[in-house]
């Protein structure tokens, strides 16, 4: 589904993410973990092709996703035109952006408020938001980046739920948190950052590969 060979990110003089090599099966789920500022926004940036890398390259078999906790719809909009446009420009057909958007919105529990403005959500409403535009999005890599924050126990729940639908469908989903949460997931492959070094990679059963370059 991807892979990164030896990719790497540079700001001007200063090395976000050293070399990192990255392979991601279909279904399966890989956990990225670290501090604030330790490379994992960068490297799911990368990985979702937001960004173009310093050294090394990325292959994809498709569209990829990336979302960070909370984003994924503007001020004014609702969360059902939210999601549907998501939808749609991840490749689904009208009728299908809607069916899915509806799904998605009442699998995190804001059906009931699909009309409303997305400004006038809490934190943790947007949190789902998030959530609801990866449910609702076709798409073989969903990136998400803290998608936990902002959330109770029952929205980190729900977050793992997520996840594992997205696996059940055969995406592969690649998480950054520091959410210690997180680390009670069933994830088939971990990596550690530390100043932007892969300094721990875990693979459980080899079908997802996370080592350093």
């Amino acid at each position: 589904m991807l892979r990164l060979r030896a990719t790497s990110r540079r700001y001007d003089d200063a090395l976000a993410l050293s070399p990192v090599s990255l392979t991601l099966h279909p279904g399966t789920v890989s956990l990225v973990t670290g501090h604030n500022g330790s490379g994992k926004s960068t490297l799911l940036r990368l990985a979702a092709g937001l960004l173009r890398p310093s050294s090394g390259t990325r292959e994809a078999s498709g569209r990829a996703l990336y979302l960070l906790s909370g984003q994924g719809a503007r001020a004014v909009e609702s969360p059902r035109s939210a999601v549907e446009t998501a939808a749609r420009l991840s490749g689904a057909s009208r009728g299908d952006a809607e069916e899915a958007a509806a799904a998605a919105l009442d699998a995190v529990g804001l059906g009931a408020v699909a009309a409303r403005a997305v400004g006038t959500f809490s934190s943790g409403q947007r949190a789902r938001v998030s959530l609801a535009v990866a449910l609702a999005c076709p798409v073989p890599v969903v990136c998400l980046d803290e998608p936990t924050a902002h959330l109770d126990s029952d929205g980190s729940d729900l977050v793992a739920a997520t996840i594992a639908v997205l696996a059940s469908r055969g995406s592969a989903v690649l998480v950054a948190s520091h959410d210690p949460v997180a680390l009670r997931w069933r994830v088939d492959a971990r990596l550690h950052l530390d100043g932007g070094v892969v300094a721990a990679p875990v693979l459980p059963d080899g079908r997802t590969e996370a080592l350093p370059a």
